[in-house]
């Protein structure tokens, strides 16, 4: 199995979160113990300091650092108060959603052994076939490539909205939605699961809105076990 830290780096390659997020869980990325995942408190960074490393906003980190860790791309030790007066600073653990490890495994396997697709296998003998350059632009196109096509199943379909939710208005209001709420808005102006960049797209339409009130409006619930508007929804007969 390879380290945490290749598994997340390839993982997030080969997402479809916006680039800001994505940086920021690079630049993390390179801050962690590549076996453990975990960053050493010596690589400790505070958010103004994460801040300058990806050349972002504070406004803007602070926002994905909470989406990443709602997503279950990281997982964060909070000090205190007490202890953070004292200067100790938040700790992160890089972590892998469940829906991409089956996908993250797949990938290891095609850098390691070539893509079963194009028939190809690896010759040592052949310098050709394994430059790290070629096999890091491989990897990455392959890992788009799956990214663009992909179909998701119902839970993720369900996260990637309030992602996309959760960068135009507050968290707290995202999480305030109920499931059903959350599928009727994407029934409403969605209906599609094979959108490359579904929380991108979310947060598109949301930012013509002022208010999450005023978007849901015209929003009616859909049960989450037959897909179907609650006035047809048959699940409970």
């Amino acid at each position: 199995m390879p380290p945490i830290r290749f598994e997340v780096e390839s993982a997030a390659l080969a997402s479809s979160m916006p680039y800001t997020r994505k940086l920021v869980l690079l630049a993390l990325a390179t801050l962690a113990d590549n076996n453990t995942g975990v960053v050493p408190e010596r690589r400790k960074k505070s958010l103004t300091e994460l801040a300058a490393l990806t050349s972002l906003g504070r406004s803007t980190v602070a926002r994905d650092l909470d989406l990443l860790e709602y997503g279950k791309w990281i997982s964060r030790d909070r000090p205190s108060m007490e202890d953070a007066r004292k200067g100790m600073m938040t700790g992160y653990r890089l972590t892998l959603p469940p829906g991409v490890v089956h996908e993250v495994d797949q990938l290891v396997q095609e850098v390691d052994q070539g893509s079963p697709r194009d028939g190809r296998k690896r010759d040592p003998s052949d310098p050709t076939t394994d430059p790290s350059d070629q096999k890091m632009a491989s990897r990455r196109g392959r890992a788009q490539n799956r990214a663009t096509v992909r179909r998701r199943n119902l839970p993720t379909i369900i996260r990637e909205v309030r992602l996309g939710l959760g960068e135009v208005y507050s968290v707290t209001e995202e999480q305030e939605l109920s499931d059903e709420e959350v599928l009727g808005f994407w029934a409403t102006y969605l209906r599609a699961d094979d959108i490359r960049d579904m929380a991108a797209y979310v947060a598109k339409i949301a930012a013509d809105a002022p208010y999450l009130d005023t978007l849901m409006q015209n929003v009616a619930p859909v049960c989450c076990g037959c897909i179907q508007y609650y006035e047809n929804c048959k699940c409970a007969a």
